[in-house]
């Protein structure tokens, strides 16, 4: 080889390696040319563009549906049937790294071959395989492909071997192969899902030794005893016994139409009771057993199961004199403090060990006792830190129409809400939709047009805007709220809260560290809603209601040819518009006041008058006619009935 040759070829090299230095040094930190990632375009772009390329690509498979084809037909599995879940930051790793390996003549040979062939980066992708495979059999029902499972049908006490079979259909194990493959390649194309021989879960030996183990089951009566107490209780006497009595875990006496809750009386002490003499115990038939019987394959195997919720059902005598259900911690209220009611364990009958003892093949069982504890206990409530009345409001209203009926119902349902620290409370959450079946009854309320209509649940804005004066004084955080779109004398102006299933709803969020107990009642002419919790310090003052505008109703006219040339009549009452302020004032020690304002503009309605059509153009400005009398309105013009 001539010198010539050797001088051309390092003339080469030591292109290429400038080359190599050049590019390392001009995308240091970012993607190199000539690389892919799962088709993706990223090549030479900087580590942030590649990673928001790649995310958008991860949020597609959350959210879209992959498409799949099974013999030529085409379905789709939704990305919740996928779980595919993309790290970004481990892809973009090796994106970075494609390129630049140690090795130097794969370095300097990258240069020119990226150039021709990419490098290939697979997205970094993995899948919820157990629901995968739940979606793919769901595609394919095995029974539609010949395959039968093997199992035992219970004819009373007759045990029927079902005979396991195989059959043809959907590879589920090749084809979650194939479809976490190409996710992983990116490719957008539906997956073809490949067949094969699919073998029954179990096999024909593994049914006939269920069936064997089940006829020992059905060869006696079955003997069922009731134990009486958990496992360490006293069996003298109850648990956790005394609680005081009344709804809601408070009790009060009031008058009639009290503007504060009254101080309720002390709960007399209850004895503690002793438990029940244990039943007698039950003897089932085989055939009263057999159809208590399943069976589950696990591992190969067909094991027996019993159906704990009807065996609940036939044994719903003996369990009901030996189960109590545990009963919450609430709180009693005396007058300005609370109390808590400590909670009490329940006893339930443990069935699930029973459905154990039967498969194994006992004939005589003992159905454990255990101590069931309640979803909020002395603990929780104790922690909640619920000690004294925090604010109080109550607005009025006349006897008997039918909207008080509704706000009763509310409060019913409104008394005893617990709102934890950091919780928002929703009145519409709570209260749900007013209806007919939920003893609601029609009453006037407000249209979007400010006239008057009857709706279900009419009147219960007055318990919203009295629960939002409690907030108001409670100094709690007001979340969202809607004042009336017309001003209702009977509520503080300015300081009101309308409510509309779904849309219009009250909440505040509990920004303290105690909880807030709401405490709700409605007499005849009141009602009253309190929140018991802790101050923490914090006082609460009102200044207001400011009027900032008032806006005098109008006129307007409509054309009626049912009233007399010579007369006009009112057909709609005009109420005055408002624009008003209200401030609150939260005060804590050692801190500033926090001043808060609240606006509300109130609209006017205008008065509507009838009068029979003008024999001509009627002029623009609407002047009543010479010799016709002035109406008189039928409704005052500065409030609207009450909502």
């Amino acid at each position: 080889m001539g010198w010539w040759v050797v001088l051309g070829l390092l003339t080469v090299l030591l292109v290429l390696v400038g080359a190599a230095l050049v590019e390392r040094v001009a995308y240091r930190g970012d993607v190199l040319p000539g690389v892919d990632v799962a088709g993706l375009d990223v090549a030479g772009r900087s580590a942030a563009a590649a990673r928001r390329t790649i995310e958008g690509r991860a949020r597609a498979l959350a959210t879209e549906p992959l498409a799949v084809r099974i013999d030529g037909r085409r379905a789709s599995i939704p990305a919740s049937g996928v779980g595919a879940r993309v790290d970004v930051d481990s892809t973009v790793r090796s994106a970075r790294r494609a390129g630049r390996s140690r090795n130097p003549v794969d370095q300097i040979g990258g240069v020119v071959l990226r150039r021709f062939r990419p490098d290939r980066v697979d997205l970094d992708v993995d899948v919820d395989e157990a629901r995968l495979r739940r979606s793919i059999e769901a595609l394919s029902p095995p029974g539609s492909s010949g395959v039968v499972e093997g199992g035992l049908r219970f004819e009373g006490a007759r045990v029927v071997v079902v005979t396991p079979r195989a059959g043809q259909g959907v590879d589920v194990a090749a084809a979650t192969a194939r479809i976490e493959r190409e996710l992983r390649r990116g490719s957008t194309r539906a997956v073809d899902l490949p067949r094969g021989r699919i073998e029954p879960t179990v096999g024909l030996d593994a049914v006939r030794r269920a069936a064997a183990r089940a006829r020992t089951i059905l060869s006696a009566p079955m003997v069922i005893e009731m134990a009486t107490t958990p496992p360490g209780a006293a069996p003298g006497a109850a648990r956790g016994a005394r609680r005081a009595p009344g709804h809601g875990g408070t009790r009060s006496s009031r008058p009639e139409a009290p503007d504060a809750p009254e101080a309720p009386e002390a709960p007399p002490p209850t004895p503690a009771p002793t438990p029940a003499p244990a039943p007698a115990p039950m003897t089932l038939a085989p055939e009263q057993v057999g159809p208590l019987l399943g069976t589950e394959a696990r591992n190969g195997e067909l094991e027996i199961v019993v159906d704990t919720a009807r065996l609940r059902g036939v044994l719903s005598k003996p369990l009901a004199a030996i189960e109590t259900a545990p009963v919450d911690a609430t709180f009693a209220v005396d007058g300005a403090s609370v109390s808590v009611v400590p909670s009490t364990p329940g006893r339930k009958a443990d069935l699930e060990a029973v459905g154990d003892a039967i498969a194994r093949g006992s004939h005589r069982v003992t159905a454990p006792v255990v101590e069931k504890q309640p979803a909020h206990d002395t603990a929780w409530a104790r922690k909640l830190n619920i000690t004294e009345l925090v604010s109080s409001f109550t607005t009025h209203y006349p006897c008997c129409p039918p909207r008080v009926a509704n706000i009763k119902r509310a409060v019913a349902t409104l008394d005893g809400a617990i709102v934890e620290p950091g919780e928002v409370f929703s009145l519409n959450e709570r209260l749900g939709p007013r209806t007919a079946e939920k003893g609601y009854v029609k009453a006037p309320a407000i249209a979007g047009d400010l006239s008057y209509f009857e709706d279900y649940g009419g009147g219960v804005s007055q318990v919203s805007t009295t629960l939002f004066n409690a907030t108001f004084f409670g100094g709690y955080e007001d979340v969202s709220h809607a004042a009336h779109s017309l001003y209702i004398s009977r509520y503080p102006m300015g300081r009101e809260a309308t409510i509309n299933w779904p849309g219009l709803d009250n909440k505040f969020r509990n920004d303290s560290k105690s909880g807030v107990l709401i405490k709700a009642w409605a007499g005849s002419t009141s009602i009253t809603v309190s929140y018991y919790g802790n101050k923490e310090g914090r006082t609460v003052r009102a200044e207001g209601p400011n009027i900032l505008e008032t806006i005098e109703p109008t006129t307007e006219y409509v054309e009626d040819p049912t009233v007399p040339p010579d007369e006009e009549r009112e057909v709609q009452s005009g109420y005055r518009g408002y624009v008003v302020e209200n401030f609150r004032i939260i005060s804590r020690p050692g801190r500033e006041d926090v001043r808060q304002r609240f606006v509300v503009r109130y609209s006017m309605r205008p008065r509507k008058i009838a009068r029979a059509p003008a024999p001509r153009a009627p002029d623009p400005a609407h002047p009543p006619r010479p010799g016709a009398p002035s109406p008189k309105p039928t409704s005052p013009t500065t409030e609207p009935p009450s909502t």
